[in-house]
């Protein structure tokens, strides 16, 4: 947050928002889009997600800034449920009230083992108890 810009109140229904028109938006997450690659169509593209998104005051580099909060918080969440499980065998689901809408992130992201090398999530992640 830069000195003098006003704080965006990132509302639940905000939130909800970013996420649903984020993840029609494949060229941002997605490397099998062909235009993934090219910067300008990208930058393009959240200058685009801003004005749809009609916040007040809403920059692109805030937005991209809210998305990679949410980016990271969903993997560390992952990871937490897949140590979880793999130590106890017991199933768990997050209580993170994003954890499911940003479920279609998760076969293009890693996260990192105890020796710092990336590793892929597993695909069929089991959803039974609660966390």
């Amino acid at each position: 947050h830069t000195t003098g810009s006003p704080t965006i109140d990132w509302t639940h229904e905000r939130i909800i928002r970013l996420i649903q028109m984020y993840e029609k938006k494949t060229v941002l997450w997605n490397p099998s889009n062909p235009e993934y690659f090219h910067r300008d169509i990208r930058n393009m593209v959240y200058e685009d997600l801003v004005r749809e998104l009609n916040i007040p005051d809403l920059t692109v580099n805030e937005t991209k800034r809210k998305l990679e909060n949410l980016r990271s918080y969903f993997r560390r969440e992952t990871k937490k449920l897949q140590d979880h499980e793999r130590k106890t065998s017991e199933k768990i689901v997050s209580r993170w009230p994003y954890y499911e809408c940003l479920q279609f992130i998760q076969e293009f992201m890693s996260v990192k083992n105890e020796t710092g090398s990336e590793v892929g999530f597993q695909k069929n992640f089991s959803k039974s108890a609660v966390y």
